[in-house]
C-alpha cells in the first residue's frame, strides 16, 4: 500500500514538472502570454479611449449631444470589469505554464488587471460624473490621480516585459494604452 502511494506521488510530482525547459519552448509560451494579455486588455483600452474623446467633446463644447457620450460611456464601464469582459476575467485568471514561473510575467499581469479595474473603470465613471457636472474638481482629480497610477502600472508591466522578452530573445509586445497625454485639456483639472 505505502509502494503505491510513493508510485501516485511520482506520477502527481513528474507530470507538474516542466517537461521542456529549453528557451525555444520557454520563447514560444511566453510569445503566447504575452499575446493572449495584450488581446485580453484591449477592449478596455478602447472603451476608456471613446469615453475620453466622446466627454473630451461635450466639455470642448465641440459637441451638445451628452445623450450620446453618457451612452458610450455607460457601454464602455463593463469593459473594463471582469464581470463584464470575459476577455479581462479571462486576463485575471489567466495560467501561466510551469516553464514561466520563473519569471515576472504574473506580476505584469497583476499589473494590467489593476490598471483596467478598479481604476479604468472608475475613471469612465468619472467622466460620466463630469457630463453632469463639468466643474467638479474632484472628479477631474480622481481622474489624473487614476490615470498616473495606471501610467506607473503600464510601465512597470512594459518593463517586466521588455526584461523577460531579452531573456527569451523575442521582441517585447507594446503595450500602447491610454496614459495622460491622451487626455484633453477640457478634462484635466482646471
Amino acid at each position: 500500500m505505502a509502494a503505491l502511494g510513493v508510485v501516485a506521488l511520482t506520477i502527481v510530482v513528474v507530470t507538474d514538472f516542466p517537461r521542456s525547459t529549453n528557451l525555444t519552448d520557454r520563447s514560444s509560451q511566453y510569445i503566447l502570454v504575452q499575446t493572449q494579455v495584450w488581446s485580453d486588455i484591449q477592449s478596455c483600452d478602447a472603451g476608456l479611449a471613446s469615453s475620453i474623446t466622446a466627454v473630451g467633446e461635450i466639455l470642448d463644447h465641440r459637441s451638445t449631444d451628452v445623450a450620446t457620450a453618457n451612452e458610450i460611456a455607460t457601454q464602455a464601464e463593463p469593459n473594463c470589469s471582469p464581470v463584464g469582459n470575459s476577455d479581462l476575467l479571462d486576463l485575471a485568471s489567466i495560467t501561466i505554464p510551469n516553464i514561466l514561473e520563473n519569471y515576472q510575467v504574473k506580476q505584469a499581469i497583476t499589473d494590467l488587471n489593476t490598471w483596467a479595474f478598479p481604476n479604468a473603470a472608475a475613471i469612465i465613471n468619472d467622466l460620466r460624473g463630469l457630463l453632469i457636472n463639468p466643474n467638479d474638481a474632484k472628479l477631474r482629480a480622481d481622474v489624473i490621480s487614476r490615470q498616473k497610477t495606471m501610467d506607473a502600472l503600464v510601465a512597470d508591466a512594459q518593463r517586466i516585459l521588455n526584461t523577460d522578452a531579452a531573456t527569451f530573445h523575442i521582441p517585447p509586445k507594446t503595450f500602447s494604452l491610454t496614459t495622460i497625454n491622451s487626455y484633453p485639456t477640457s478634462i484635466l483639472p482646471k
